[in-house]
């Protein structure tokens, strides 16, 4: 009879032990899957200003050299070649040479921008594939390239919902009068927003270079998971504005992912604290029955 008691005891604080462990280690997969999501975003946000970092590196004298005078007076005449071929955009091979401009040696990428409306700082690459589009902002071929000048008008390319980068996720959030900064061999430009506009994906009218003009257009995907059209965020070429402009860290965290790490810290909490509760009243509730059984 004594036997039969312990291996029952025995056999119930197994499951005391046991208890706790599946409610919690469920929660912290559940609060890992979903922080996945802006964890990613974070460490390519932190690749995205490495790649940056380094382009302006290899920009300065004592590292290298590069000749930007160079570069920039090819990128020039490359534009001029662009604003005098009709039809560039939808057949970019017209003009040749694209691959081999604003190159410089030991990095793909051609230049940055900064948005301080959505915090971001990402650098830019030749063309818009695949491939290109998931490491940062492609520069669509066929349209100026993004050194300014009379009657040029790049178009910047970028993804929206990638599940590992925002990238233009936040573009939607650009106002009229809103500054964005490109910078391209050491050479700051500024846009002001003058134009937003959706479009379908075959319409191109809005990308067309203007006779005079110094055009930048930023082209993400509209709806929001949906895809089906095509969101335009123009901006005009001002100069260097006299104030100070807002600073950009490229590290912001958007509203909702706060909002979802918050939730989760409470639900979690809330789940330890509720399990922990309910083994402690079980557990009491166990003792009691044992010391019943020992004193009878």
């Amino acid at each position: 009879m004594r036997n039969s008691h312990n291996n029952y005891s025995r056999e119930l604080r197994g499951r005391k032990k046991k208890s706790i462990i599946p409610p919690i280690l469920i929660c912290l997969v559940g609060i890992c899957a979903i922080l996945y999501l802006p964890l990613s975003d974070l460490q390519n946000t932190r690749l995205h200003l490495k790649d940056v970092e380094r382009y302006e590196s290899l920009l300065k004298e004592d590292t290298g050299g590069v000749d930007t005078d160079s570069i920039m007076a090819s990128a020039r005449d490359y534009n001029e070649r662009i604003a005098a071929t009709p039809g560039v955009l939808k057949e970019p091979e017209l003009v040749s040479g694209y691959e081999d401009e604003l190159v410089v040696p030991d990095t793909d990428v051609m230049g940055y921008i900064e948005i301080p409306r959505i915090d971001v700082r990402l650098p830019i690459y030749h063309g818009t594939d695949e491939g290109t589009l998931g490491d940062g902002i492609g520069h669509l071929e066929g349209s100026s390239l993004p050194v300014g000048g009379p009657s040029t008008h790049s178009v910047l390319v970028g993804h929206r919902g990638l599940s590992t980068a925002s990238l233009f996720t936040r573009l939607d959030e650009m106002k009229n009068g809103d500054l964005f900064m490109i910078t391209v061999l050491g050479y700051k430009l500024y846009y002001q927003v003058d134009q937003i506009t959706v479009v379908n994906p075959d319409e191109i009218d809005e990308l067309q270079i203007e006779r005079g003009m110094d055009y930048c257009t930023l082209l993400t995907c509209t709806p929001f998971g949906i895809n089906t059209q095509r969101l335009l965020v123009r901006g005009a070429r001002i100069p260097a504005p006299e104030e100070e402009t807002p600073e950009v860290s490229g590290y912001s965290i958007p509203p909702l992912y706060i909002a979802v790490i918050a939730a989760l810290a409470a639900v979690f909490i809330l789940v330890v604290i509720l399990t922990i509760c309910d083994v402690k009243k079980h557990n009491r509730r166990t003792d009691n029955w044992e010391g019943g059984r020992q004193g009878s």
